[in-house]
Parts: C-alpha cells; sequence; structure tokens
C-alpha cells in the first residue's frame, strides 16, 4: 500500500484547522481550475466562472472536476482571478437562529490559516488532525476507514519530536497570535476606509476552529463574506483543504448557503505581494 503524504512539516510553525475531539471530523472540500463548468452540488446546479480583477459577491462552492477527483495534482487558480459562484435557488429558511439579522451591509473577511499547537500538551491532537485530513495522507477507497489509526500512529511517534521544536521557540506555535494580529491590522484597515467590516480568523487543524469562526460570523449578522486564504499560492494541501472544509460546513448550514462570498483561492503574482518580498530579500 503506497501512503502519500502532502503534509506541511508540522515540526516548525506551519499556517490552517479540524477538530480534537470524539468526532475526529474529515472532510473533502472541492475546487475547480476549468476556464467555466457548471456543476451539481447536492442537487443544486451552479456556475463557476473566473474575472480578472472583479469581485462578485457569490454563494454556493463548486463541485470539484471529475479529472481531479481521483489525481494528486491540480492545476492552481491564475492569482489575479476571483472565483465567483452563482447559485440559482434560494435556500431554505433557517426558522432555529438566533443570529443576528443579516445586514448586507456587514461585510466579513475570513482569514484562513493552519494552526499550530497552543501549548506542548496540543502537539499530539494537533498532528492528529493533520493526519487525519485525507488531503494530507490519502489513502485508497478500500482502506479509507484506516485514516483514523494511521493518523493516531503517526502523531503519536512524531509528537515528541515535535514538541522539542515547539519546546526552543517558547512551548507553542506563534502562528495564531501572529495571524490575529494581521486580523486586527487589516480591520482596521477597512474601517478606516469606511467599510463596516470585521475580520475573523479560521484555523484548520487547531484553535480557532474554521467551524468557531463561522459561528461567530453568523452570531455577527455578516451579509457579505471575502473567504482569503492565507497561503499565497494554491494547494490542494493547504488553501484546498481549507476550503473543502468550508464547502461542507456551507452544505451542511441553510443559514450559510444564504450568505454571499467571494473566494479568493491564491494571490501570489499580486504586485504588493510580489513588492513586500523583494524589499526583504
Amino acid at each position: 500500500m503506497v501512503l502519500r503524504s502532502h503534509a506541511p512539516t508540522p515540526d516548525a510553525c506551519c499556517s490552517c484547522s479540524t477538530r480534537v475531539s470524539n468526532e475526529r471530523r474529515v472532510t473533502q472540500p472541492s475546487i475547480a481550475h476549468r476556464e467555466r463548468c457548471s456543476v451539481d452540488v447536492a442537487g443544486t446546479r451552479h456556475r463557476l466562472s473566473f474575472s480578472h480583477h472583479s469581485i462578485v459577491s457569490p454563494s454556493g462552492f463548486p463541485a470539484r472536476p471529475r479529472s481531479q477527483r481521483r489525481g494528486m495534482s491540480a492545476v492552481p487558480a491564475v492569482s489575479s482571478d476571483i472565483v465567483r459562484f452563482q447559485r440559482q435557488p434560494e435556500a431554505p429558511n433557517d426558522t432555529a437562529s438566533s443570529s443576528t439579522p443579516v445586514s448586507t451591509d456587514k461585510v466579513g473577511v475570513l482569514l484562513l490559516n493552519l494552526g499550530g499547537p497552543d501549548s506542548l500538551e496540543d502537539v499530539q491532537p494537533f498532528l492528529y488532525n493533520l493526519f487525519a485530513d485525507p488531503e494530507i495522507i490519502r489513502l485508497p477507497k478500500p482502506v479509507k476507514f484506516l485514516q483514523p489509526f494511521l493518523a493516531q500512529a503517526i502523531s503519536m511517534s512524531r509528537a515528541p519530536k515535535s514538541s522539542e521544536g515547539y519546546k526552543a521557540i517558547g512551548g507553542g506555535s506563534p502562528l495564531r497570535k501572529i495571524t490575529e494580529d494581521q486580523a486586527v491590522a487589516l480591520e482596521k484597515v477597512l474601517r478606516s476606509k469606511g467599510h463596516d467590516a470585521n475580520v475573523y480568523v479560521g484555523m484548520r487543524y487547531w484553535h480557532p476552529y474554521t467551524e468557531e469562526a463561522l459561528e461567530q460570523i453568523k452570531r455577527d449578522g455578516v451579509g457579505r463574506l471575502v473567504i482569503l486564504p492565507l497561503y499565497p499560492q494554491f494547494s490542494i494541501s493547504t488553501s484546498g483543504s481549507s476550503l473543502r472544509l468550508l464547502e461542507q460546513l456551507f452544505k451542511e448550514d441553510s443559514k450559510l448557503q444564504k450568505l454571499k462570498h467571494t473566494v479568493i483561492p491564491s494571490w501570489y503574482q499580486r504586485k504588493g505581494y510580489v513588492n513586500a518580498i523583494r524589499r526583504g530579500l
């Protein structure tokens, strides 16, 4: 049996979040890379298109193209493109919600990142979450049921060495603080420009989890959401994994299905980013 791993090195501080609980959830989001495609998600037709330098408030995630379902690689989205989704039918009303009424003027920005252990005690469960993700280790379909057991074995064996690395930098990953500082700075800039905007942090493998961020977004009554992975380039095992999780969460929540949102899949060629890297050389 061949195991294919696309894991970012957990022995160093990395950047995305799933849950350390008995649920041990594994999700499979979807990204499309064709110029145009019409696909079916849970019985609902969606239209995907790429538009240069234009942002449209969409709703609904596209299904993964058939050509990518078995393969290990995908063509990255062009960084100057914005992925637009248009979900045609109205989502059902969510009558059981206690959230603030949705305001179409309220803008939210969701920053997606990898996450990291806050303490040495968190290292092993963090690694479990990482290796339980099928975008990190892909097993053949007949043995997919072994994923939790494999994740447990790998996380237990790697935790001691990884803990030494985190101990050397203060006993935990600084990624949460760095990302939350970025969120605060971005929110200040947006508000200084007159935007009624809140910025949220959603980690893939540790706190604050993506699920927690979405719950806060619903409570705040956000009407338009920009989803921004903090990875400059697109990769199935980083941005792809976080977006795949979001797709699943949106599909399961009727309130989220009605939320207009824009996904920025990559931005590695943006002039501001390139200039910032150049100045640091």
